[in-house]
């Protein structure tokens, strides 16, 4: 498989990973119980985790798709700067994830607080990752672009 085929494969896992490890934690804070605290934790730190090979991938897929018809270099270029920022959102995300992770294992009473600053880090990441995502999708898609994705009937 190409770079480009790994990376359009894996950006899914932290996109819609971080969506719903958001929707759980919501759930897990509004009813909370140890082992559902410990459960949003740790998916928030896989999701944050799950990150890591999507930016990895991106540079040779960015490579393998340079100069073909219908890409734009400059959207590529915004992508590539939003998935530093992604990284850093996810990894951040991850980080939390894991310090409540420490803190359920620690002292298992702990209550909300730890996934609290969890998930409102992941809420941030998810932001990110959003804007990511939409400007992935403008590399190769000229109307998300603004421009026409192919001729009108006039101009035919």
């Amino acid at each position: 498989m190409t770079g480009h085929t790994w990376h359009l494969m894996l950006n899914h896992l932290p996109v819609v990973g971080s969506v719903w490890a958001l929707l759980l934690a919501l759930f897990v804070l509004a009813r909370p119980h140890p082992r559902t605290l410990r459960l949003a934790a740790g998916l928030i730190l896989a999701v944050g985790l799950s990150a890591v090979p999507v930016f990895l991938t991106g540079e040779r897929a960015e490579e393998e798709i340079a100069g073909l018809a219908g890409v734009s270099q400059s959207a590529a270029g915004d992508h590539e700067d939003m998935g530093k920022r992604a990284l850093a959102a996810t990894g951040l995300a991850a980080a939390a994830g894991a310090g409540a992770l420490v803190v359920y294992r620690r002292k298992p009473d702990a209550g909300r607080v730890p996934l609290v600053l969890a998930t409102a880090v992941l809420i941030v990441a998810v932001a990110v990752l959003y804007v990511t995502a939409e400007t992935g999708g403008r590399i190769h898609r000229p109307e998300l672009r603004g421009e026409a994705p192919w001729p009108s009937p006039s101009d035919r």
